[in-house]
């Protein structure tokens, strides 16, 4: 049977997160998860939609996205059924052709922030490791994800919020009608990156994003939900503002919206500062991933 690489359409998105929930070991992925970090994604291109048939079933899928000179790989994927067959090394040759037609000079597996699935590969997916390591991939940064216990973890906040309110500050959570300077905050304090993950959180229902205001101004903020259900970030406080506990506040608030919804642990995604998180809700570190990355040629 024909098993030529092919540029699939949009239209065909839910075919390839039935493809990467039978093929994936440690993930699944919902339906929504996925059209928001790929069709909402500006370096998407439907050139860069590509599967491989065996007849009328598709058995492997990629997506790849451009940034300024680096080409990334959002989603690859083929059924276990159909590898070592070599149809994963002509899907990912396809791929890298068509990014570097479009100026990328490498190309990154996952980690395509801030539209991402996956902050890269898992260290215990050791036949993908394989393979991309054999087709000139290097790691070129670890990061983990932490996992907080939301049966267990302390979450309530009243007792901080009056220390807090006895200092001027304000706990709530974000208003619809609060968009715009919450937009504006994003940008002047916090990277581009990081604007468009808090900003979903306005289309979540309630907000998912819960704020610290001082002075009649926002301070801090905590987001979740925005990169997948259960998941946790981004968040940051101002940085003269740290030490009084108001980001701990925010997590513990966004936390306990989690276990609201009948969530039994909340996943703290590309974890920056491993020790905040352990100490005010508990949190372990749960999964590794190593970025790879290699050049492409000129």
């Amino acid at each position: 049977m024909d098993r030529d690489v092919m540029t699939l359409r949009q239209d065909e998105l839910e075919a390839v997160v039935d493809l990467l929930d039978v093929a994936s070991t440690f993930d699944r992925f919902p339906l929504q998860q996925v059209l928001e970090a790929t069709l909402e994604d500006p370096g998407v291109d439907p050139e860069l939609l590509l599967g491989v048939r065996d007849g009328e079933r598709l058995i492997a899928a990629a997506v790849g996205v451009t940034r300024p000179e680096l080409g990334q790989v959002k989603i690859f994927v083929v059924h276990p059924e159909h590898r070592r067959q070599g149809i994963g090394s002509a899907l990912l040759a396809e791929l890298e052709k068509r990014l570097a037609a479009r100026g990328a000079k490498s190309v990154r597996f996952f980690a395509d922030a801030p539209h991402y699935l996956r902050p890269g590969v898992d260290f215990r997916d050791t036949p993908f490791i394989s393979f991309l390591e054999r087709r000139g991939y290097e790691q070129r940064r670890a990061v983990c994800n932490m996992l907080s216990d939301l049966a267990t973890a302390r979450l309530d906040t009243a007792a901080d919020e009056a220390r807090l309110g006895a200092a001027g500050f304000e706990i709530r959570r974000l208003a619809q009608a609060e968009a715009a300077a919450f937009e504006e905050y994003l940008l002047e304090r916090w990277t581009p990156g990081w604007r468009t993950e808090a900003m979903r959180s306005l289309r979540r229902n309630p907000v998912s994003t819960h704020v610290a205001r001082r002075d009649g101004r926002i301070v801090g903020f905590a987001s979740h939900s925005v990169s997948g259900p259960g998941e946790f970030g981004p968040m940051g406080t101002n940085q003269e503002l740290r030490g009084q506990g108001v980001g701990a506040v925010l997590l513990r608030r966004c936390l306990a919206d989690q276990r609201e919804a009948g969530f039994a642990e909340s996943d703290i995604q590309w974890v920056g500062p491993k020790g905040f998180y352990a100490d005010h809700v508990g949190a372990r570190v749960s999964r590794c991933f190593w970025q790879y990355e290699r050049p492409l040629s000129s």
